[in-house]
């Protein structure tokens, strides 16, 4: 954001704001085989924000957001990955928190459930705990394993459901 990100103009640049001077500073915004780094910029902004509870973050990236409108509505096609941020920005994302050593099998078994299904728009941080309580991002506040056994949260704007220990606990969650 402090490197090419121009809040006057609401863009991306494809240069940092420590990068020699240049006759015009380059910005391509549209989405090709590889996208283009402001939508990429977006997309992670969102989900930060999301981690975080960055209100400001989340600004930046609705501002951006609305700069490509005009590109992610005349041509659809060059702004796929804009759409996809787009998309998950207006959705209501699952926030999925797993607790657990991530090298035991019973943890290894609770993230292959998330995987089992279509679930695009989610957010998903893994914790190893020591049965404590873990803090420091907003999604880890008050997530600790169950009964000593690795844990899943499934959340949505931080309100989350029950904990659950058992991937058919967690399928159960992560239906529509």
């Amino acid at each position: 954001v402090d490197l090419f990100w121009e809040d006057s103009d609401g863009v991306w640049y494809d240069t940092g704001h420590d990068h020699e001077t240049l006759i015009v500073r380059p910005r391509d915004a549209s989405d090709n085989a590889i996208p283009s780094g402001g939508s990429m910029a977006t997309d992670v902004l969102i989900r930060l924000a999301i981690i975080t509870g960055d209100s400001a973050l989340d600004r930046c990236a609705a501002k951006s957001l609305r700069s490509a409108r005009e590109l992610m509505s005349r041509l659809p096609a060059g702004a796929s990955h804009w759409l996809g941020a787009l998309d998950f920005y207006l959705s209501s994302p699952k926030e999925i928190v797993f607790v657990g050593n991530p090298n035991a099998q019973a943890t290894k078994d609770l993230v292959a459930e998330m995987y089992r299904g279509y679930l695009p728009n989610r957010v998903c941080l893994g914790v190893k705990d020591s049965g404590h309580e873990v803090s420091g991002l907003p999604l880890l506040e008050g997530r600790r394993r169950i009964d000593d056994k690795p844990t899943a949260y499934v959340c949505e704007n931080y309100m989350c459901k029950l904990p659950v220990t058992t991937p058919s606990g967690l399928a159960q969650q992560l239906r529509p």
